[in-house]
């Protein structure tokens, strides 16, 4: 994985550059 979840720029990053799709995923797998 080249990018994670902070990448400003990213048409699914917010506002402050994370990305909301890998933040979502992460909270499907649980980790907190």
């Amino acid at each position: 994985m080249y990018t994670g979840l902070y990448e400003p720029g990213h048409p699914l990053a917010d506002e402050e550059g994370f990305r909301r799709d890998v933040i979502d995923l992460v909270r499907e797998l649980g980790v907190s």
